[in-house]
């Protein structure tokens, strides 16, 4: 952009002029509120009372129409806008790095009436997942889109994200569930997928978008496949001895042709914290103080207390070898839901019997009851590791199956001396599955955001070794932008070309996936 992104009183004026007075702001208040999503590094740069990516205003459209306007006048004066959800992006995918307008589209939040026919319903962007998934149960309908953020994450930041629920195994991940878009795009054209010829040519034109973190233009409109709620689910927990048994059993069912609605598997750290003290039981004796007093009071079944957290940030080393006093209890939770009763059961069978023969022990339905009770919960437990002194995050990869097993040991492997680590796998296809790789480390002042960019470097740097995908659901943002050039060497001009056809000027969400 030539032009400078300073906003001038005559700028500010053109957006009031859009929106009215009530639709754009620039209070302290509303710019501290959107000067970061919930990228742990941003609230790192939060605890420590720094905000260098803060906006210049805030803006919320109520229509389509005011955001064709507002995207033109952006043209015409070369300001950024970042489109923006409900700002539970973990990627930093909606910081403002060249300042500019923050266009919240959360007054666009309709939902229309389901075409039963087609089986489809339109949503526009601001529609908040859970409200989505309950205007849907109303009418005996499921979306079938269930993030752990659903609470709080919008249908718009799904499809911006190229998100995925944890039913994925059975709906699909959110590019699938698309059946057209409606959007403005960076030159303030609106298009509408659906008049784009064919449903082969409309899918064409929406897998530009999905994914594309608002830097081609706001969606304003997508119409989603939707679903009858199944009458059955049948929740179950089973054991495994180690991970390689738990894994080769995922890949065996898939391969029979069997589809779960949920198969996750959690390595043995994660089956403690998630599943608790019932799976302790057989540890081996620590040695040392430190272990034995870890493994008793991380045994509160799905709590992570203040005092664990902060023996974890004193010896996240140390922790990492705690596998080692844990021989066995990798705990895998599968979902069968439907109205077949008949050929539920026998996919239940089928599946026990691959999970027997790769020495699997049945635990009955109580661990997926309590999966599906708790199954929104983990979202909402990194606030008390970052209360105790300490940062945490996620980075979720996905590689084919003949590649998991390395990318899930050169991954701990790369960040164990640097952060606790631990993983479940889970969004299970016939192909392959991602791994969801939590870790864990001290926020010590003035030094944090470098460990944090080393372990980020590293855990990316091993898992493209590993021939991995260095995203599955959470995006790329600014995060993991660095390295997309990288996993995409071949692709990224093809790209930038259609960054161009649709954001000639560039004031499209400037600085993210790699652009």
């Amino acid at each position: 952009m030539e032009k400078s992104t300073h906003l001038t009183d005559a700028i500010l004026g053109g957006i009031a002029a859009i929106v009215g007075g009530d639709g754009v702001s620039t209070r302290p208040s509303d710019i501290f509120s959107y000067n970061r999503d919930l990228w742990p590094k941003s609230i790192i740069w939060l605890k420590e009372n720094r905000s260098p990516h803060a906006p210049s205003a805030i803006v919320w459209p109520a229509s389509e129409q005011q955001v064709v306007d507002l995207v033109r006048l952006a043209n015409v004066e070369r300001f950024p806008l970042i489109p923006f959800g409900a700002g539970s992006g973990v990627c930093g995918g909606t910081l403002a790095v060249r300042g500019g307008v923050m266009l919240d589209v959360k007054r666009l939040n309709r939902i229309d009436s389901p075409d039963l026919a087609s089986m489809t319903c339109a949503f526009e962007p601001g529609v908040i997942g859970m409200h989505a998934e309950m205007e849907m149960e109303r009418q005996g309908l499921t979306v079938g889109h269930f993030p752990s953020s659903i609470i709080c994450s919008s249908v718009g930041g799904w499809i911006a994200a190229r998100g995925a629920g944890q039913e994925s195994s059975r709906y699909g991940k959110i590019e699938d569930m698309v059946v057209s878009l409606r959007f403005v795009t960076g030159d303030g054209e609106v298009v509408d997928t659906a008049e784009c010829g064919t449903p082969d040519q409309a899918n064409s034109v929406n897998q530009l978008l999905i994914g594309s973190e608002g830097t081609l233009g706001v969606i304003t409109k997508s119409v989603l496949r939707v679903h009858d709620k199944p009458a059955i689910v049948l929740p179950r927990g089973t054991v495994f001895p180690d991970v390689a048994a738990g894994v080769e059993a995922m890949r065996r069912v898939f391969a029979l042709g069997i589809r779960p609605t949920v198969l996750r598997l959690y390595d043995e750290f994660d089956t403690i914290v998630g599943f608790g003290k019932e799976k302790t039981r057989a540890v081996k004796k620590p040695r040392g103080r430190l272990l034995g007093s870890f493994i008793k009071e991380i045994s509160v079944p799905g709590e992570l207390t203040e005092a664990v957290i902060k023996r974890m940030l004193g010896a996240t080393s140390v922790l990492n070898r705690i596998a080692d006093y844990l021989p066995g209890g990798c705990m895998l939770v599968t979902v069968f839901s439907g109205d077949d009763g008949a050929m539920l059961d026998a996919e239940v069978r089928a599946a026990r019997e691959v999970f027997v023969s790769c020495g699997g022990r049945d635990e009955g339905e109580a661990p997926g009851l309590h999966w599906l009770k708790k199954r929104y919960a983990v979202s909402y437990k990194q606030s008390k590791i970052f209360f105790a002194g300490g940062f945490c995050d996620t980075m979720e990869v996905a590689a084919p199956w003949d590649r998991i097993m390395p990318l899930y040991f050169g991954v701990k492997k790369a960040v164990a001396a640097q952060a606790f680590i631990m993983a479940h796998f889970s969004h299970a296809y016939a192909d392959g599955c991602s791994i969801y790789f939590t870790f864990v480390g001290p926020r010590r002042r003035g030094k944090a955001e470098a460990l944090y960019d080393r372990i980020w470097d590293r855990a990316l740097e091993a898992a493209i070794s590993a021939g991995a995908t260095i995203s599955h659901h959470h995006g790329v943002g600014v995060s993991k932008a660095r390295f997309l050039p990288r996993q995409h060497e071949g692709g990224m001009p093809y790209y930038r070309a259609v960054k161009r056809a649709f954001d000639p000027n560039g004031v499209m969400n400037p600085g993210k996936l790699g652009l």
